[in-house]
């Protein structure tokens, strides 16, 4: 993840060539390309006839795990993401490999690896099949979540993001890391034209602008103030955040606001430009 947290396509066609079995109709989808842009409250595109995914209750996310060496099936099942050998796949998924399961000897779910791997096709194939596209639980005990929207907000990647969304990823799903506790997907963003453009598409879609993680009690203006960056990039975020309702008066756990961090960067103008906005 992009670190204040200190201080702080198209998809593929599926025939892999004359090995891959599976027919045009059951890899029907939504593609990278094709994929609208839908309110947040509308799940995913009608897939047919791969598995839509269940309607998801935000901060809910139940991730079996597998706490044991994986079996053979689901060791090929694992081998066969990484070869994109679909054929195998769909077997070892026929055979009772859990597509949803937080594998710990892997350090992730199979939908986890085909992310990591950025198989856009993989994907696809995972989520037509049942894959749980909002993420996964990590740490049964005390619920540490990873939301695959955050980790495609983070590779700047907007195709994904909105992909992702598309099939119902909640736009305010949460990942957990150390030192930062809980945070939302605009806390993985810089200020490269990619991640400022994901910032507007979050935002309009209902991202919360006034998230607070759980350890610091950050929020996303915080973040943006307490970056190391110029003067005038910062108040381009300043002024996206602040006009879409972010609070300038939050403190965080260490007492200190916005402004404060402004001020640690010695940077004049965005404290004053805090204090003195007016949402248009």
């Amino acid at each position: 993840m992009k670190k204040y947290m200190a201080v702080t396509l198209s998809a593929a066609v599926l025939g892999m060539g004359s090995t891959v079995l599976v027919s045009p109709t059951e890899a029907a989808g939504v593609f990278f390309a094709d994929a609208p842009v839908v309110s947040p409250t509308v799940t995913a595109p009608t897939s047919a006839p791969g598995a839509r995914p269940t309607i998801h209750i935000p901060g809910q996310i139940t991730t079996p795990f597998v706490d044991r060496d994986l079996t053979t099936d689901e060791n090929m099942f694992f081998l066969a993401i990484e070869k994109a050998d679909y054929n195998t796949m769909q077997l070892m998924l026929d055979k009772g490999v859990d597509i949803n399961a937080y594998y710990t000897k892997k350090g992730t779910t199979p939908l986890g690896r085909a992310m990591a791997l950025n198989n856009r096709t993989t994907i696809q194939f995972l989520l037509e099949r049942g894959a749980d596209v909002q993420g996964y639980v990590f740490h049964r005990g005390e619920n540490r979540t990873h939301s695959y929207l955050v980790e495609a907000a983070d590779k700047g990647d907007l195709a994904l993001v909105q992909y992702l969304h598309n099939w119902g990823a909640d736009i305010n799903g949460v990942s957990w890391d150390w030192g930062t506790g809980f945070f939302n997907a605009l806390f993985t963003l810089g200020t490269s034209s990619d991640d400022m453009n994901i910032r507007r598409y979050l935002i309009a879609q209902g991202i919360n602008v006034n998230y607070v993680t759980s350890e610091g009690g950050a929020t996303p203006l915080i973040n943006a103030a307490a970056k190391y960056i110029s003067s005038g990039e910062r108040q381009n975020l300043l002024k996206m955040l602040l006009d879409a309702g972010a609070d300038p008066d939050v403190r965080n756990k260490s007492g200190k606001t916005a402004v404060d961090y402004c001020i640690e960067q010695n940077d004049l103008e965005s404290a004053r430009y805090i204090q003195t906005y007016q949402r248009q």
